[in-house]
């Protein structure tokens, strides 16, 4: 979403989030936070009030979107014409098929078969923005000039 949001519908029962910028996200008309996981039952509306700060605006799917893939991303490059729904712009009425339901939070069969498990993650202890340029800065030096 690029300086404005669209207006979604849930067709079915799904989890989203709203990162990036903040186009003051809406469920059925109540202000919602963004950077979290909201759940859609089948029929919410997902809207937004305006841009409120930033640019951009990215709408995760739970499971992920059922879309053409170019690049290795799901994404539309509407430059080119490739990938997204089918490389042009969402249309009033386009439908936009979820991959897998991931509500539940189960993992599905096929992942279980091939070997890859849920994993947990966590913080990882480490300098602070500050403190890495204040320390990186003896390592990056100007090239030296030739007389």
């Amino acid at each position: 979403c690029t300086l404005s949001g669209p207006e979604l519908v849930a067709l079915e029962n799904c989890l989203v989030a709203v990162t990036g910028a903040d186009f003051d996200p809406r469920v059925n008309g109540e202000s919602e936070p963004t950077w979290t996981g909201l759940f859609l039952s089948r029929g919410d509306e997902l809207s937004f009030a305006g841009r409120r700060q930033g640019g951009r605006a990215y709408i995760a799917v739970a499971g992920g979107i059922a879309a053409d893939r170019w690049l290795g991303s799901m994404s539309t490059n509407l430059m080119t014409g490739r990938g997204g729904m089918h490389g042009r712009q969402l249309l009033a009425g386009d439908v936009i098929a979820v991959v897998r339901d991931a509500v539940a939070g189960e993992v599905p069969q096929r992942e279980v078969e091939d070997g890859r498990r849920p994993r947990r993650i966590g913080p990882v202890a480490g300098l602070s923005p500050p403190d890495r340029a204040t320390e990186s800065r003896g390592n990056h030096r100007p090239p030296a000039r030739s007389a």
